[in-house]
């Protein structure tokens, strides 16, 4: 008995580190990136794939899900609107990683790409649809998976430093 409990403070442990991590990652996509063609980078769904390509575990997952959880609440809209996406391209991304190398950044671009418009699609959908989907796509998804892809190397490339030196994050 008292090993199962030790496991599952571990895990809450786990949890609430994680859920720590991606609300800091949400706060600071909200309130401290800088908008370029009127949208910002989308640093929760791109951690989730680059964590999900690194650990290929869970942690991904739990990024995208709390994090998409505080920025359904700072953005006011329905709960899970932001989760929904992200946890779909996580899907996609784990069905990958399985399959192929995860160590190549082309992979990365790929998957962010991939995922940005799953995430905007499930948003747009989530919060009332659109009645000109061509506008919302030269309006909206283009910036954002521009700006998306800029940055999902840089990204990477920092989250792969620090998980080879932080081994403990499990």
């Amino acid at each position: 008995m008292d090993n199962r409990r030790r496991r599952l403070s571990e895990r809450i442990m786990l949890h609430l580190r994680w859920a720590l991590l991606a609300t800091l990652t949400a706060l600071g996509q909200t309130y401290l990136l800088p908008s370029f063609l009127r949208t910002t980078t989308d640093l929760v769904l791109i951690s989730g794939v680059v964590w999900t390509l690194l650990a290929a575990d869970q942690r991904g997952a739990m990024v995208v899900f709390y994090g998409g959880i505080v920025l359904d609440l700072l953005a006011f809209t329905t709960l899970g609107t932001h989760v929904i996406g992200g946890l779909i391209t996580v899907a996609i991304t784990i069905s990958i990683a399985e399959r192929l190398p995860t160590d190549n950044w082309l992979l990365v671009l790929l998957l962010v790409g991939t995922g940005t418009l799953i995430n905007q699609l499930a948003i747009i959908v989530l919060t009332g649809g659109t009645s000109n989907w061509v506008g919302w796509g030269s309006i909206i998804l283009a910036p954002a998976a521009i700006v998306n892809l800029i940055s999902a190397l840089p990204i990477f490339l920092l989250l792969y430093w620090w998980y080879e030196r932080r081994p403990e994050l499990e």
